[in-house]
């Protein structure tokens, strides 16, 4: 799944984005469902098929972090295999 949003503004500088990952909607991130960072808007997460939630914060150079974004939905279909037996 390819993500992308909106950079982030601050007075010290955004250095990362933290990126948060649940199948519920409306959970709070939290080290348990963070995912990963990234030091770009965009962040790729391989996941099975399902439904999921993402969140993203932005931390600064001086380790402050903003509030949560609004919650995105992405639904991932699964890869269908075709094996050929003789």
């Amino acid at each position: 799944m390819s993500l992308g949003w909106t950079a982030a503004t601050d007075n010290v500088g955004v250095t990362q984005y933290n990126v948060y990952r649940s199948t519920t909607s409306g959970f709070t991130p939290s080290a348990g469902n963070q995912i990963g960072t990234s030091t770009t808007t965009s962040y790729t997460d391989p996941i099975a098929a399902g439904t999921y939630y993402y969140l993203v914060t932005a931390q600064d150079a001086a380790g402050n972090v903003s509030s949560a974004s609004n919650e995105a939905t992405a639904a991932s279909a699964s890869d269908t295999i075709h094996r050929r037996y003789r």
